[in-house]
């Protein structure tokens, strides 16, 4: 993501740039770790068939 979005103004935000390409990187951290779970586990001839839950060990966030 741009780093250096505009806002509603039409003016560079880069603290909402910053924040937000934040987010995605994250997003995008998630989406690796899982892919690697599937892979590993096709490697090891199964299948994961139900929703894959992780829990942010310092913020204590969930995602699935």
């Amino acid at each position: 993501m741009n780093e250096y979005i505009k806002n509603s103004s039409g003016y560079i935000d880069t603290t909402a740039g910053k924040a937000l390409s934040h987010i995605d990187y994250e997003e995008r951290h998630r989406k690796h770790l899982i892919n690697t779970l599937k892979h590993v586990a096709r490697l090891s001839g199964y299948t994961i068939i139900n929703r894959i839950m992780l829990e942010d060990n310092k913020t204590g966030q969930i995602y699935h």
